[in-house]
């Protein structure tokens, strides 16, 4: 028989762990979906797409990974089950040599899925999906070799988050046609600069610990009431949309050609057949303009013209401008928004391959008076040296002459090398200045979208040698001249991605595997606009 003693102290002991439990209730526990730590020497749980995966011995422990030595080279490998939709995956990341570093999720077939891209000046979320294009978003960091980083992604619905060593890189919310579940991965890529050596452990994928409860609304009766007459609002009328075309892509033969003002003779360059499209889009539009400019001028000084054209012949009812540039044209859209007193009256903001971070061919015509585009844009220059060109004077010399715009191209990034050294841009016989004063982008935040192309060589790195006696007795060439041209995939032909594209995570980027011509074109990315 239990004693009254006895009974009180166990009573007690089951009040004391009621109340307790009430304090601290148990959390849910997370449920282990996958791991692997590459102790076994094997990964017979993985499904690469290359025979450069293997496991290594690397900094101290069997890692899963590879090495590439060719240029623009991606390689992949899948792990798990594609019905994964909700789940935490942590992995650890060690990379020897490379820029790019990657990881890739929810991962629904090597055309279709999330992925990570990381080098040492930023980190990219990036999704890849064919039936809308390839989106980025991206945010700064930093991740350098030879350095242990460990990785952590959250994908909760369609909540995006992503952490390093503890630190919370990225919290994003893809509301554009999210992709919901998929497989895990592990990527290793090349592009201009190789080789590559990125290795990968302790692979652990969980459900989510702490599931969120949604609350089911107790329903209300609400009281029936007599409706009363509701008077037809007057339809607003839409935004404004002004479109600014590239480099060559206005024309007016007096003023380019005479010096004779004629402001009212401007209209897109015959054969510009690429806008073609968009024009389409807004036909029969009476809130649709195209704004044509003198492209060979300082990019601020159309700016300015962008801003009193708005002004005087827009006239905008609600003060109110969307704003859409090509090439060229992003670049004074996205100078009137941060030069002008008014900000350019923008609602909106889409530069579609615009180089805001500068051109690589804007080098070899300021130093060298080489155009090395093709096409119209090459011929117009070509006509213009050869109308403009006075006696004594060399093409360089011309093309700066007539072409004051070339200097506010000018790469802003590390594009030149010479005796293996590359040439801070700072320290060139020609500077762009107009770039760097445009480097605070929070007039820019939450307006602008980016769109650009990759998939297509472009010139990112030019190898130099010194000048020969010919060229130096002409002017030519005073930094160095070309050698070698070193390509990457990460652009459009004309325009890198990382110049067409900004790093903030409040800038919305989209990548669409289209060259120059194609990403203002082609129905995509035309459906983005």
């Amino acid at each position: 028989m239990i004693s009254k003693r006895s009974f009180k102290i166990f009573f007690i002991f089951l009040l004391g762990s009621f109340i307790l439990s009430l304090v601290n209730p148990q959390r849910a526990l997370a449920k282990i979906l996958f791991s692997d730590d590459f102790e076994t020497g094997n990964a017979i749980d993985w499904s690469p797409n290359s025979t450069l995966w293997k496991i290594e011995e690397v900094n101290g422990s069997k890692r899963y990974g590879a090495n590439i030595n060719t240029g623009s080279t991606i390689i992949e490998t899948y792990a798990g089950d594609s019905t994964w939709d909700n789940y935490i995956y942590k992995v650890d990341m060690y990379a020897i040599s490379g820029d790019d570093k990657n990881l890739i999720f929810r991962v629904i077939d090597s055309n279709k899925k999330y992925g990570l891209h990381m080098r040492n000046d930023l980190i990219s979320l990036e999704k890849y999906d064919p039936d809308y294009g390839i989106s980025e978003v991206i945010y700064p960091a930093s991740f350098v070799n030879n350095v242990l980083y460990r990785l952590k992604i959250i994908v909760n619905n369609n909540n995006i988050k992503v952490y390093s060593n503890d630190s919370l890189l990225i919290d994003h919310t893809d509301t554009n046609f999210p992709i919901t579940h998929g497989k895990i991965g592990l990527r290793v890529g090349t592009g201009a600069n190789y080789p590559s050596s990125v290795w990968f452990d302790n692979v652990l994928v969980t459900t989510l610990d702490e599931p969120e409860e949604t609350p089911t609304p107790i329903p209300t009766e609400t009281p029936t009431q007599t409706p009363t007459p509701t008077l037809t609002p007057t339809p607003t009328p839409p935004t404004p949309v002004v479109f600014l075309p590239g480099l060559g892509g206005s024309f007016n033969f007096k003023e380019m050609f005479l010096g004779v003002s004629d402001p009212d003779g401007w209209r897109m360059t015959p054969g510009a057949n690429v806008y073609k499209n968009i024009q389409n889009a807004f036909e029969g539009s009476s809130d649709f303009f195209v704004f044509y400019y003198d492209w060979r001028k300082p990019v601020l000084e159309n700016a300015q013209k962008l801003n009193d054209y708005i002004q005087n012949t827009v006239k905008p009812w609600n003060n109110k401008v969307d704003l859409i540039g090509h090439s060229l044209g992003g670049l004074v859209a996205r100078t009137c928004v941060q030069k002008t007193a008014n900000n350019c009256y923008v609602d909106k903001l889409i530069t579609v391959g615009s180089p805001h971070y500068g051109a690589v061919d804007a080098y070899p015509a300021l130093e060298g008076g080489e155009i090395w585009r093709s096409g119209p844009i090459k011929l117009g220059y070509e006509l213009l040296v050869h109308y403009f060109q006075q006696p004594g004077e060399t093409r360089r010399e011309t093309i700066e002459r007539i072409a004051p715009v070339l200097k506010d191209l000018l790469p802003t990034f590390d594009y030149l090398e010479k005796n293996g050294v590359n040439l801070s841009p700072e320290d060139l016989s020609f500077k762009n200045t107009l770039l760097p004063s445009l480097s605070d982008l929070s007039l820019l935040e939450n307006i602008t979208k980016t769109i650009s192309g990759r998939g297509y060589n472009s010139v990112e790195k030019i190898v130099l040698s010194e000048a020969n006696w010919v060229d130096k007795i002409l002017g030519n060439w005073p930094d160095g001249k070309p050698e070698q041209k070193i390509y990457t995939l990460e652009g459009d032909t004309s325009v890198l991605i990382k110049s067409a594209s900004f790093p903030n995570q409040n800038i919305e980027n989209f990548t669409y595997t289209l060259d120059h011509g194609g990403i203002i074109s082609e129905e995509s990315p035309l459906k983005k606009i």
